[in-house]
Parts: structure tokens; sequence; C-alpha cells
């Protein structure tokens, strides 16, 4: 891996920007995994806890990934895909911002 496939080109996304995005689906996923009411009371607690760090950790991601987005191209005016799908990928990501 060399230092230029780091970062996003106009074309494509680069490895930082991979490895971020699939973080945040990582943790969002645990921590919808670990939402404290689907477990016994027995366990809320350290349930609630887990999730509480878990989201912390999604929102620095984010945050990252947020900074990261801000300093490098946004490859997906490249793509051969109908407008309409990148529309839906713009505006997710704006939402999500």
């Amino acid at each position: 891996m060399n230092a230029s496939s780091l970062r996003n080109t106009p074309h494509s996304y680069g490895h930082v920007a991979r490895l971020l995005h699939w973080t945040s689906v990582f943790l969002l996923t645990l921590v919808i995994i670990y939402t404290p009411d689907s477990f016994s009371s027995e366990t809320k607690n350290t349930t609630a806890e887990l999730h509480i760090v878990l989201g912390g950790m999604f929102l620095l991601i984010l945050l990252m990934r947020f900074i990261w987005r801000q300093v490098n191209p946004n490859p997906i005016h490249s793509y051969s895909i109908a407008l309409y799908q990148k529309l839906i990928a713009i505006s997710l990501h704006r939402t999500i911002y």
C-alpha cells in the first residue's frame, strides 16, 4: 500500500475513507445490537454502558469521516451510475452528517 492510495482520488475512495466507512458500519451494527431494552433487567446496566461506549466511538468515527470528507475529493460524481442513485447517495451522506 503506497501513500497515494490512502487518500481519495477524483475517481475512487482511498483506504482511509474505506476503513472509516466500514468501521462506522461495524460500530453502528454493534450499537443497534446492544440496545438495553432488548435485555433482561439483570444485564441492562452492563448493556447500557456498552451501548453508550459504542455510541461514543461511533460518533468519534463519524466526526473523523466528516473531517476526512472535507479534505478529500468525493469520487461519487465520477461514477457511471444513474443520476437518481448519485442523488440518493449524496442525500444519505448529507443526512448522516
